[in-house]
């Protein structure tokens, strides 16, 4: 078990390096811009899919099955995510606080 729990650990501090200093240069710094009417697909969703595919290939479709609630719980906070980046937009253009 203490391995495991030092893989995840040391785990985690790479994805964090990695996915914070893209999300830096990206968004923060503006590398890239986003289109007025365009798409964006943010690269979370990128990782997350290719993850979850990644498992599937290595343990079948059954392991999808316990990714569910996983699934719902990110979708759900995606959704509240957007609603109140939603609103702190709205208010910075109307000049509220």
């Amino acid at each position: 078990m203490e391995n495991i729990c030092k893989h995840i650990w040391s785990q985690g501090w790479l994805d964090l390096t990695l996915t914070g200093s893209m999300w830096y240069i990206n968004h923060y710094l503006g590398l890239t811009k986003n289109k007025e009417n365009a798409v964006f697909i943010d690269m979370g969703v990128v990782v997350g899919l290719s993850l979850i595919t990644r498992d599937i290939i290595l343990n079948g479709i059954s392991s999808l099955k316990s990714s569910f609630p996983t699934l719902i719980c990110v979708s759900i906070g995606g959704i509240i995510a957007g609603i109140v980046g939603g609103c702190i937009q709205k208010n910075k253009k109307t000049g509220e606080s």
